[in-house]
């Protein structure tokens, strides 16, 4: 598997094109979302879905134009964040009030595709972890055959994701450690920062 990081929006969010050579998913889909697109036409790649790793805005606002210009292509997200995305993203909105100057995002909030697929157990070619804590619907997308863990905002390089917007300190720790079971070898790409593995975290991060 090729896993292209791009870092993207105000936010520096990461998102990710993991691929097998002929076939292609989305991992989380912040704003300015065009050299992802960009990527995927370059190296003749079939888009097959966009995986969410949870709705809050930084991880949606491109999902508007990613679907411009494929139409049909299904974008999962956990059914506990379709809030996030339902009634032209209103938990979004009412998260974005607090914060000054978001006019741009509150306006891509009204692009929202309005279908959306719910995940299971797996989806592509990964395992679905449940991981509630950042928000109540945050999954983690894991790959045993690769040793890859794409861990959204549950699972920082020396950190954890907030848990103020939507989530829960408590169910946060008792995700983070579910996610100290996997290989100590583990890539884990966050949705913000730097790469890191669970053994790293194991030992440096306090939150592991």
């Amino acid at each position: 598997m090729k896993i292209q990081p791009f870092c993207l929006s105000n936010g520096y969010t990461n998102t990710y094109v993991a691929s097998d050579g002929i076939e292609a998913c989305i991992i989380d889909a912040p704003d300015s979302v065009g050299p992802v697109l960009e990527y995927i036409e370059k190296e003749g790649l079939s888009l097959r879905c966009v995986l969410l790793t949870h709705g809050h805005y930084d991880h949606i606002l491109g999902l508007g134009e990613i679907r411009r210009a494929y139409p049909e292509i299904p974008i999962y997200i956990s059914k506990e964040d379709i809030s996030f995305l339902e009634d032209g993203g209103k938990a979004n909105r009412d998260i974005l009030s607090y914060f000054p100057g978001m006019t741009k995002e509150m306006n891509l909030l009204k692009t929202l595709p309005e279908n959306y697929e719910f995940y299971e157990n797996e989806a592509w070619k990964f395992k679905v972890i449940r991981t509630p804590g950042h928000t109540m619907g945050s999954v983690c997308l894991y790959s045993k055959d690769e040793g890859v863990l794409f861990s959204g905002d549950t699972l920082f390089e020396g950190s954890i994701g907030r848990h103020d917007l939507g989530g829960s300190f408590s169910d946060l720790r008792k995700s983070l450690s579910e996610l100290k079971k996997l290989e100590g070898k583990t890539l884990v790409l966050p949705g913000h920062g730097g790469f890191t593995t669970i053994e790293r975290e194991i030992k440096s991060n306090p939150y592991m």
